[in-house]
């Protein structure tokens, strides 16, 4: 109904995904099922109604086949001669009653002569019907039936066995109580598979009976789309939604697998955060489009260089960060030596007889504080191998013991595939500090986040997640901070920062205030 002819809907199949979409917002409940239901109760008299005419066209059809089979009745008696034609479909009177009995009897009737008088008058016509129904009956059998037309030989029919197409695969079989999704992609049209088995289904469309507290994959397949594919618990039978929008497959895609000295640098692509610190690998980047590929780490300066991928495969992208070079310090400025005070000079006294003067005393000397010194730091890890910077700088692998000046130390240990372990350690000159329990975890784990109510939106590190709770984030980080906020319509927002921690799994149960 929009003014402009643009702001319509093109197509009714865009209107129907629209209206599909508002259905299932505000009615999570909505299936097949219970649209018959609805029908049933608006459509109650209407229904009503038509179940009572088609009772009267039963009815009405049963006495015609009955008439038919009276008449037909009639007719034999009719062609044996047993009984004489009604002349009107009359209620006999005592008199007629009485005419036919006086025929059959052979007596004569004073209304119409002698019975055997009216017999004679009606056999010719009884003989021309009885010749009539044998001629129409016998053209009807060869004409209607091929049986009887013996001099033709019927064709030998051939009978084809035609294989059927093979039926979809259902989903496997559901106790009481299964679980119901609604799934729904933009654009719609999109194969639905449950477990990696066809369902049958198109999206828009309502997956019912799956079972509980077990994990569902559900893929999405269409042409020259990018496949979908979610992965989570049904933990009660409330319906659950997944909406989504496909992604169009590009000609031809590549990876950069970006490295950096030290690692766990940012990683931006055309000045905008990916989410990603070094080491890591981004795909699905285009041939042959120019990217700027920048890397920030506190404490270095920033590293930016153009790629362009020249075919669709993994390109490395490694950088050695610069350490920012500490500000000059000030020198120290001494304030100018105080102007000796003038005291007044003592009135003069007598003299008294010279003494021998005393030599003029000079003040101890201070001691002077040594600064600088080394200490020693030992290094071991699980597993082994493991490349140490300290003070960003690449000392060797682990199991190491290095020798570095005094003071603040900075030790980061960081091995590829494994969680980074970084700390710092205040050394002091002739100290030797054991660091030879450090346990390299999985860099990645998993963060599964349910809600209650479900159909939440979730934001990840400052990307909104496509799916709606219950969700499964993969290949988290374990070695960083990691940012989550969760929304829904009439729900206060909740937000919260987190770490692994060394865990491969974190699972955040939400229950969200109104």
């Amino acid at each position: 109904l929009a003014h402009n002819v643009e702001d319509r809907f093109q197509n009714a199949g865009d209107f129907q995904v629209e209206l599909t979409k508002f259905l299932y917002a505000i009615y999570l409940d909505f299936s097949p099922r219970k649209l018959s239901s609805f029908i049933t109760e608006i459509f109650h008299e209407e229904m009503s109604e038509e179940s009572r005419k088609a009772a009267q066209v039963v009815a009405r059809e049963q006495q015609t086949a009955s008439i038919n089979v009276n008449e037909g009745a009639k007719q034999i008696e009719i062609v044996h001669g047993e009984t004489p034609i009604p002349t009107q479909p009359s209620i006999p009177t005592r008199k007629t009653a009485k005419t036919a009995t006086a025929i059959r009897a052979g007596e004569s009737v004073t209304d119409s002569g002698t019975a055997r008088e009216r017999t004679r008058r009606s056999r010719w016509p009884m003989t021309l019907t009885a010749l009539l129904l044998l001629g129409a009956g016998a053209y009807a059998g060869f004409r209607f039936v091929p049986e009887l037309r013996f001099w033709e030989k019927a064709p030998e029919t051939v009978t084809k066995e035609v294989t059927p197409p093979p039926k979809p695969a259902e989903p496997p079989p559901a106790p009481e109580g299964a679980g119901v999704i609604n799934i729904i992609s933009d654009p719609a049209g999109a194969a639905i598979l449950v477990n990696g088995r066809i369902t049958g289904l198109s999206t828009p469309a309502t997956v019912e009976k799956l079972p509980l507290n077990e994990e569902i994959t559900i893929a999405l397949s269409k042409p020259d789309y990018n496949d979908f594919e979610q992965t989570l618990i049904l933990k009660d039978t409330s319906p659950q939604r997944i909406l989504t929008r496909l992604v169009p497959l590009r000609a031809e895609t590549g990876a950069i697998s970006v490295t950096s000295t030290p690692g766990g640098a940012s990683v931006l692509i055309d000045g905008k955060e990916t989410g990603q610190t070094t080491p890591t690998t981004i795909p699905n980047i285009e041939v042959g489009k120019k990217l700027k590929m920048t890397l920030a780490l506190k404490g270095y300066e920033e590293f930016s260089r153009e790629v362009t991928l020249a075919e669709a495969k993994t390109v490395p992208f490694d950088a050695a960060l610069t350490v920012i070079p500490p500000p000059p310090k000030k020198e120290e400025t001494k304030p100018p030596p105080a102007k000796p005070v003038e005291t007044a000079k003592p009135k003069p006294e007598p003299k008294k007889p010279e003494a021998k003067p005393t030599p003029p005393t000079t003040p101890p000397p201070t001691e002077t504080v040594v600064t600088g010194g080394s200490g020693t730091i030992k290094l071991a890890s699980n597993p082994s191998g493991a490349d140490v910077f300290i003070n960003a700088e690449y000392r060797g692998t682990t199991p190491l013991t290095v020798t570095v000046p005094s003071g603040a130390v900075s030790v980061l240990v960081n091995k590829e595939g494994k969680s980074r372990y970084s700390t710092k350690v205040n050394l002091r000159p002739g100290e030797t500090v054991n660091l030879t329990n450090i346990a390299l975890g999985e860099l990645f784990g998993e963060v599964s986040i349910t809600t209650t109510p479900p159909r939440a939106t979730v934001v990840f590190d400052g990307q909104t997640i496509p799916a709606k709770t219950p969700v499964t984030i993969r290949r988290v980080r374990t070695d960083q901070q990691h940012s989550l906020s969760i929304t829904l319509d009439g729900f206060r927002p909740w937000a919260r920062s987190f770490s692994m921690e060394g865990q491969t799994q974190k699972s955040f149960n939400v229950v969200l205030e109104q």
